[in-house]
Order: C-alpha cells, then structure tokens, then sequence
C-alpha cells in the first residue's frame, strides 16, 4: 500500500494541499455523506426548470400575438421572469428568435413564372427550346450554377 503526502495528492488531482484536507476532514466527520457538496452561500434561484422550459417550448412552438417573433421584453413579459433571466435562457440553449429558420416565398405576383424560367433554364427543359434565351446556350449545352451570384457556366455536350 503505497502512502502518498497531501501534497502529492494535491499535486495528482490538480488542486492545492489545503483542499485535500478539507475533503479528509469532511470524509473522516461525515463518510460518503460528507463528500456531498454543502449549499452555496448567497441568492437561491428564483427561476425553477418548469419556467425554464416553458421558455423554451414557447420560443420554439408560438408566436407573440403581435409580433412576427419573441423578444427579450414580451418573453419576459408573458413568461412573468426578467429580460436578464429570458436572456440567460436563450443563450444557454442558443436561441436567437430573431433569426428566421424557415423559407420565405416571395411577394413578387409573378414568382411562380419567374421560378419556372429559370428552372427550366438550367434544366434546358425541351418545352424551354422555343425560350429566347435558349439561343445564348451552344446546341447540346447544359447549365448549371457554381454559386448562388447569379453567374451561370456552360459545359458543351459534344466534345472539343
């Protein structure tokens, strides 16, 4: 059995002789009890997990009655807790309600035929053949895009 001083210990577990002892001195009072950790001096939370997660879940699942998304204000508002607490929550579960994560179609009245064109483009669809632009593009041609610009390549069919 091998005899190790307080400091070694220390030294092994990264932490500083004085805190070894307090740790035998609890083990030796209490046994496993003692190595529990004693409550902390100062406020107790306030905020319990079920506010926490209704936080959440409301962030997630709805909306504000008049408002496209939460902000920090009508979250705490409708949640009862502080801005500083719904902001604590959000960053700890990386929350950003102002970010929108869904797709938004355009409010353009001729999108779908403005969609249609394009795809059919890049497509080079045989009912596109008879399109004006069709005629910039070699016999045999296909398009394709290598970056969301707007800029379009060409790759010949036929060799040379």
């Amino acid at each position: 059995m091998q005899r190790l001083t307080y400091a070694a210990i220390g030294a092994k577990l990264d932490m500083r002789e004085q805190t070894v002892l307090m740790w035998r001195g609890r083990f030796l009072a209490d046994r496993l009890a003692g190595l529990q950790d004693k409550p902390r001096p100062g406020i107790k939370k306030k905020i319990t997990q079920q506010q926490v997660a209704e936080v959440v879940r409301r962030t997630l699942e709805e909306k504000p009655p008049d408002a496209t998304h939460w902000s920090l204000r009508s979250m705490a508002a409708a949640s009862g807790i502080s801005r500083s607490s719904v902001n604590t929550i959000w960053r700890a579960f990386n929350l950003q309600p102002h970010r929108s994560q869904t797709f938004k179609l355009s409010t353009d009245p001729r999108f779908v035929e403005k969609v249609r064109d394009i795809v059919g483009l890049y497509t080079l669809d045989a009912s596109y053949l008879g399109h004006p632009l069709c005629s910039l593009f070699p016999a045999g041609a296909s398009a394709y895009s290598t970056r969301f610009s707007g800029r379009i390549r060409l790759a010949s069919a036929q060799p040379g």
